[in-house]
């Protein structure tokens, strides 16, 4: 009795954690949404080769779950449905940087920027960078 009901005072605690980091990435991502701050960049090394830089966006969004599309103008869109949450982004680079332009919104509609999933995009896109020179 003693254990079941420790381990039910600890599945209490964890989902407690998690629903209130939820929460606070979720206000956040209202209020960027709601300020018009969806435009996210991570630097591209000096003289890396742009076709690396395509494919490694590419690599990065797929692991992800992305679905990632090529657009006529050389940026890329992406989509992601997934708890609720409809992911919409654009991203653009050039020798300089590349730019996340997020336009996402929960499955209501209402506009969310969804902040671990670009904050998990940007992370990886610096990793890879690194391996370019």
């Amino acid at each position: 009795m003693k254990s079941i009901l420790c381990c039910l005072l600890l599945s209490l605690a964890v989902v407690s954690f998690h629903s209130g980091c939820g929460t606070s990435a979720r206000k956040r991502g209202e209020e960027l949404a709601a300020t018009g701050q969806t435009v996210f960049s991570v630097s591209v090394p000096q003289g890396a080769d742009m076709e690396e830089v395509g494919r490694g966006i590419d690599r990065v969004l797929g692991l992800r779950g992305w679905t990632v599309s090529d657009n006529d103008d050389g940026s890329k869109s992406a989509t992601l449905v997934h708890r609720g949450i409809s992911g919409r982004i654009t991203v653009r680079y050039d020798a300089e940087a590349v730019l996340i332009e997020d336009d996402s919104s929960t499955t209501n509609g209402e506009p969310l920027v969804p902040l671990r999933w670009i904050r998990f995009l940007l992370e990886d896109l610096r990793v890879y960078m690194t391996t370019l020179k």
